[in-house]
């Protein structure tokens, strides 16, 4: 039975409790997932991008193979368990971890690009397909392969002015026309 936050838990031969589940959950990705149409706030309130740079080569893969059973004796898990402790002490005041701001502006173009299909769509390996020939596409080819890009991807697509005002705020594209006088991006 659910009551408030509180969960009364019942098991066999044993009395009555009550405890209040919650759950963290932590997840290790390459890339971030891409939402279709995210657009409440409250799923970016409850997520924290921690940044790790560290990259790892087939060499250092294998040293760390050679020491993991030393790192997992009682002596080196305590000393882990000591700075882990200490450095969450200092986190305690501020309530904020030591890379915040870089963790704020990740997440800040994670907002962006999830909640605008436009983005999501320019950052995509189908718009960079349509520059492979040529350093131009006619708007219009642009707009109809977002469209079907929307369909597909399950994202809600913009009206056609809309999108090319998105284009060329991305700053990434330039419109003009070409020297037949098609309306056209072309790459800066």
């Amino acid at each position: 039975m659910v009551t408030g936050d509180f969960t009364t838990v019942e098991e066999k031969f044993k009395a009555l409790y009550e405890i209040q589940p919650f759950a963290k959950h932590i997840y290790a990705m390459n890339k971030l997932p891409i939402l279709a149409n995210t657009a409440d706030e409250s799923y970016y309130r409850r997520i924290h991008i921690l940044n790790f740079e560290a990259h790892f080569t087939d060499e250092e893969k294998i040293q760390f193979d050679n020491i993991k059973d030393n790192l997992f004796t009682q002596e080196a898990l305590d000393y882990l368990a000591n700075i882990s402790l200490r450095e969450y002490l200092k986190i305690i005041p501020t309530r904020k971890f030591a890379n915040q701001d870089e963790s704020d502006e990740i997440m800040d173009r994670y907002r962006n690009c999830n909640s605008n299909s436009v983005l999501q769509y320019l950052s995509s390996n189908e718009v960079k397909e349509l520059f492979v020939k040529d350093n131009k596409v006619r708007k219009i080819q642009m707009y109809e392969q977002y469209k079907e890009w929307c369909v597909r991807s399950k994202h809600i697509a913009c009206g056609r002015n809309n999108f090319y005002k998105e284009v060329l705020s991305s700053r990434i594209y330039i419109g003009n026309l070409d020297n037949r006088g098609y309306d056209c991006f072309f790459i800066k």
